[in-house]
């Protein structure tokens, strides 16, 4: 097997490996189903059978290739790191509370920076103020009602209604 320089380079190894095998499966295949084999152990031509075997050992010659080319890839894949630090800490920042307060710190920032973008700065404080004591406002004047009240409220509708029809027949 070629000893390979850079990853990409076998990287396009591989495919052309998996190519080369994936054509000697295809090519044993095809014979098989010519020959109407079954089972290899069971040919009985030896002219078959030569070429049986001579198939079926191109179809392990290139699964061993491509074996030894996905081991080569494995070596010379780049190192990623596994855990990507997002923030960059001062330095002798070690402990890992410090580190915990530090974080929560840079996120307030970020998220007040957003709102100010936003432009919900001091301006949209207040409005949020007016809006809660509005809110308050309508539920103090107006308390919830039970459902005896809701029913004293009907009712006193229905006899409104009945005295206005009686008045309109006397007219």
């Amino acid at each position: 097997m070629k000893k390979f320089e850079s990853y990409d380079e076998a990287k396009a190894a591989k495919e052309e490996a998996k190519e080369t095998l994936k054509t000697a499966k295809a090519e044993l295949r095809t014979f098989k189903k010519e020959n109407g084999i079954k089972d290899p152990e069971e040919i009985e031509d030896k002219k078959i059978r030569k070429e049986h075997d001579k198939l079926q050992k191109a179809v392990d010659a290139a699964s061993e290739n491509l074996d030894a080319i996905n081991e080569a890839c494995k070596e010379l894949k780049p190192a990623s790191s596994a855990f990507a630090q997002k923030y960059t800490y001062p330095e002798g920042m070690d402990d890992k509370a410090e580190r915990k307060k530090y974080r929560a710190k840079m996120r307030r920032e970020a998220a007040q920076a957003a709102k100010a973008e936003a432009g919900e700065g001091e301006e949209g404080k207040e409005e949020k103020k007016i809006k809660k004591a509005k809110k308050e406002e309508k539920q103090v004047e107006q308390p919830k009602e039970t459902k005896a009240d809701k029913k004293a409220k009907k009712k006193a509708k229905k006899e409104n209604k009945e005295v206005e029809e009686e008045e309109g027949e006397e007219d």
